[in-house]
């Protein structure tokens, strides 16, 4: 139940691994404004939940202003208390309402949701009167907010409607984009102009123990109040018998049904049927097999960063020292960030090198982090698994399709290219591949390969692919490889790009379209800035080249366009209904529609980039590459 009325008018979210001192000064200076604000001064350790204390004091306040530096996100209270205040402005139809961010960095990478990226935000004040522009513009912002954020009972789980209810992951840590990218997917008519006019499903999917579920119930945990009807969580395998799926909540309150764990290989008709128990359900499902994201959006799951799972690494080990954070970089490093691979071998504390158990094969401490590769190994057929030698013995190199294809041909001559093939399409639905071409699998298979798998037969498989590798002419002259600062250029671009396509509308939904434009203006911006340090575009497609045409060929011709028009149009509202006066105007439709039409260029702009940073992450679902 909400508060009847607000006790303060600003709560500063703040991370304690920082110096407190830029954000308390921020604090006075608001106090000094005649503001009421909260600031909490003792802080909470990493790992611990937020007190009931703080919890109400933030339900209780008009808005939160975080001080958003490198630290924020890592920070679980940070968080708690940033997506309490953000869903209570989400539910008001206007997400970022109960946010304002100062951001003391000198970009806003580190800045989730996209939504408080492109709202405005101010940097850190470094002067009196620096601080006295923020507690102008904060005022300014509070003018027409009356009530206190509000949602739900402090410290709530989430309200399990049916099925087991999964525990909280006690560490866990990063995958902050991920998880306000699985929020987007399943709220898109929170978002402007979404695209999807049906009820919304998300397919995570990964390797085995990359943390599908674990992201999964981390999320239910920290959103749960975005689903009030509750949630249904439902187990896969169930889809192997003639169980009933289990019943919807009752009510017409938004819910969420998640399938999890879900086999690979199913129909597909199979597994739709299972999230269709209720035409207003979000639907969630974990899966091995990408290939189940033609069911909604698919969110690729991959190892954990290089900071993140340091970080992981020395809070479940204990220690602290220099040569523990060496070790747990070493052991990020060869595991490819691996996060339940990387919790077993931490966890060692009896052994003083758990690396060796990498990399000097010993298959016995392999053992625990294993299982889930070695239950969907089992009972792969011979070729599958050669093909997986020869993908190990390449490691960390990617492999070429072409000498993967020669080498089931020579061990098994009855199979042509295009069994060959299906044999890497069927170990990408396993889990076992992250792309086809070229093929590459994760770090931890190659080891735990070359740990357990028939040494002599691995061997022989190794000696023949090597041989085939140098024997073997190129089919042409091999593509020139990105540079490091071509691929973070592609990366950052696909995932902003990503991000504006889930807002871009569809035929059938109605939204803002300022919230869409505003959207592709920071797009434009994000975009040139990341033109001028990247160097002049070059002749073949480089990431650049893409970056200049979708600057020049479909950004800039459509905001030039429609920008003042739309200004124009809104300088007529008057005290008319912002959404109602849009929805009036004469060429609504046409705006539309050219927005609408942008979904298949920006679409395709991903498809490109893709190819250089060898992730699907905003891939439409009918364009997920396999060979």
């Amino acid at each position: 139940m909400q508060a009847r009325a607000a006790r303060w008018d600003v709560f500063v979210s703040y991370s304690r691994a920082d110096d407190a001192g830029p954000a308390l000064a921020v604090a006075r200076a608001l106090e000094r404004h005649g503001l009421r604000v909260f600031v909490d001064e003792h802080g909470v350790a990493p790992f611990q939940a937020i007190s009931a204390t703080i919890l109400d004091a933030l339900r209780a306040a008009r808005v939160l202003l975080a001080y958003f530096s490198a630290a924020y996100p890592r920070r679980r209270a940070c968080q708690h208390e940033l997506t309490t205040a953000f869903l209570a402005g989400q539910a008001e139809g206007r997400p970022s309402r109960r946010v304002l961010v100062i951001n003391p960095e000198r970009d806003s990478d580190h800045i989730h949701p996209v939504q408080l990226r492109d709202a405005k935000h101010v940097p850190a004040p470094r002067s009196r009167r620096d601080l006295a522009t923020v507690a102008d513009l904060v005022t300014a912002h509070l003018a027409d907010i009356d009530t206190p954020i509000g949602t739900g009972e402090p410290g709530a789980p989430p309200r399990w409607a049916a099925g087991s209810a999964p525990a909280r992951p006690a560490r866990f840590v990063g995958r902050l984009a991920e998880l306000w990218r699985l929020h987007s997917i399943l709220t898109p008519e929170d978002a402007p102009l979404t695209a999807e006019p049906s009820a919304p499903v998300a397919v995570v999917h990964g390797a085995p123990g990359i943390g599908k579920s674990t992201l999964v119930t981390e999320y239910l945990y920290r959103f749960h109040t975005a689903y009030p009807g509750g949630v249904v969580w439902c187990a896969g395998r169930d889809l192997l018998t003639d169980t009933p799926p289990a019943a919807p909540p009752p009510g017409t309150a938004r819910s969420v049904r998640v399938v999890d764990d879900v086999p690979p290989g199913l129909d597909p008709a199979t597994v739709a049927a299972a999230l269709r128990a209720s035409p207003g359900e979000c639907g969630v499902i974990t899966t091995r097999d990408a290939r189940y994201t033609g069911l909604g959006v698919g969110l690729h799951l991959d190892g954990l960063a290089a900071d993140d799972g340091t970080h992981l690494v020395t809070h479940v080990h204990a220690g602290g020292a220099d040569a523990d954070r060496s070790r747990a970089t070493d052991l990020v490093r060869v595991l490819g960030g691996h996060p339940h691979a990387l919790a077993v071998l931490a966890r060692q504390e009896h052994d003083p090198d758990p690396l060796a158990a990498i990399t000097l094969d010993r298959p016995t401490a392999l053992a625990t982090l294993a299982e889930d590769y070695l239950r969907v190994l089992d009972p792969l057929d011979d070729p599958a698994v050669d093909a997986l030698c020869a993908i190990a013995a390449l490691q960390p190199a990617s492999t070429p399709t072409r000498v993967v294809e020669s080498l089931l041909r020579q061990r098994y001559p009855e199979l042509g290219a295009p069994e060959a093939r299906r044999i890497l399409r069927t170990l990408l639905g396993h889990g076992l591949l992250t792309s086809t071409s070229p093929i590459a699998a994760p770090p931890l298979l190659g080891h735990l390969i070359r740990a357990y798998h028939d040494p002599h037969r691995y061997h022989d498989v190794r000696e023949s692919t090597l041989r085939l590798l140098v024997a073997q002419p190129a089919a042409g002259p091999e593509p020139t490889r990105p540079t490091a600062q071509e691929h973070v250029l592609a990366w950052k671009l696909q995932v902003e790009i990503a991000h504006r396509l889930a807002a871009l509308p569809g035929a059938d939904r109605h939204g803002s379209l300022r919230a869409a434009l505003s959207s592709l203006h920071t797009l434009f911006d994000v975009v040139r800035d990341l033109l001028r340090t990247s160097g002049p575009p070059r002749p073949t497609p480089t990431t650049a080249t893409i970056a200049a045409e979708l600057l020049h060929r479909h950004l800039r011709p459509l905001l030039t366009t429609w920008h003042p028009r739309l200004l124009s149009h809104e300088s007529t509202r008057g005290h008319a209904d912002f959404l109602s006066h849009e929805r009036q105007w004469s060429h609504y439709p046409e705006l539309k529609a050219a927005l609408v039409g942008l979904r298949q260029p920006l679409a395709g702009i991903i498809q490109d980039l893709a190819t250089t940073t060898g992730s699907d992450y905003g891939l439409p679902s009918a364009d997920r590459r396999e060979a």
